[in-house]
């Protein structure tokens, strides 16, 4: 269970012995769902955002949309420890948010600024926080198949 969920549990409520039990101290609560759905709500904010930049003819650097994946995104990292190494997609924004990354890291990693986790040398697809269990990616698409 990830330090944001067990921070969210009902007091009072047992922790999970095992992964994917649901119940008041998993899924069905109502903190931790209220939880979730905000960080998937950020990473549409996030993706909408570039998405009307773009069409008013900003750069955009290295964007990929995730619309319609923020469940996945959210869902696939938010149960994970910090101590739990993920590699994200290149569409990851739900992915990071649900890891810790704040979304002011996240999006001056996204325009290449000094305030973000690479200090603005490899804008969203090279985001890196090992303290988070986020290595950062490889630059080519595929190469860890």
């Amino acid at each position: 269970m990830s330090t944001r969920a067990r921070m969210l549990r009902r007091p009072g409520s047992p922790e999970p012995d095992r992964a994917g039990e649901s119940g008041r101290d998993g899924i069905t609560d109502p903190d931790l769902l209220r939880s979730l759905y905000r960080l998937m709500l950020s990473s549409r904010s996030l993706d909408a955002t570039c998405t009307r930049l773009l069409a008013e003819g900003v750069h955009v650097p290295h964007y990929h949309s995730g619309v319609g994946q923020e469940a996945l995104m959210v869902g696939s990292a938010a149960p994970l420890r910090p101590s739990d190494t993920y590699i994200y997609t290149h569409r990851g924004y739900g992915q990071l948010l649900a890891k810790g990354i704040g979304l002011s890291e996240l999006t001056m990693d996204l325009w290449l600024k000094e305030g973000g986790t690479n200090r603005g040398r490899g804008s969203i697809m090279h985001v890196n926080r090992p303290d988070l269990g986020l290595p950062g990616r490889e630059g080519v698409f595929g190469t860890r198949f």
